[in-house]
């Protein structure tokens, strides 16, 4: 595969956010507790004894009890043009806004205009943002979007690791 083809096979890049939908403490509680019952099963008879894979099925169960108390809303960068055009539509307020947008309008605009769908309308997404979010939660999601559409080069990359130059 040429540069020219992995270059425009690249995918938008995206992200998720975990939102929780429902009470977690008894999920994080029997987490914890069916780990330490593992953990000690194993110390006791090895962790291939019949105690340990029982105590290692109900950290299993425990963990996808916790991950139900979640739903992960993904995002999707777009394209520049989308974004520039978007950044357009909200143009700062005089004598309001220090950047190059309306900070009132600009990061529910950019959320929603990001936000996969998954079977929701914007009227949906909306109601979210206002009425299920918490104002942690809803400003997380804003600033989640604007840095997955402002991204620059990963800062990821293992020590001492630099891609080759020709």
């Amino acid at each position: 595969m040429t540069i020219r083809d992995r270059l425009r096979s690249r995918q938008r890049p995206t992200t998720t956010y975990p939102m929780r939908v429902a009470d977690t403490q008894d999920a994080e509680r029997e987490l914890l507790e069916a780990q330490a019952a593992y953990r000690r099963a194993s110390r006791l008879g090895g962790p291939d004894s019949p105690e340990a894979r029982d105590a290692k099925t109900r950290v299993e169960q425990a963990e996808e009890a916790l991950r139900s108390c979640y739903v992960d809303i993904k995002l999707v960068a777009l394209p520049p043009d989308e974004l520039e055009a978007l950044i357009a539509q909200h143009p700062p307020r005089e004598g309001v806004d220090d950047g190059p947008v309306n900070a009132e309008t600009y990061p529910r605009a950019l959320f929603l205009a990001c936000v996969d769908a998954e079977g929701m309308t914007r009227e949906d997404w909306e109601y979210v943002l206002d009425h299920t979010c918490s104002y942690g939660e809803r400003q997380e999601l804003y600033l989640l979007a604007q840095a997955l559409n402002t991204r620059g080069p990963s800062t990821a990359l293992p020590k001492g690791w630099m891609p080759t130059r020709r």
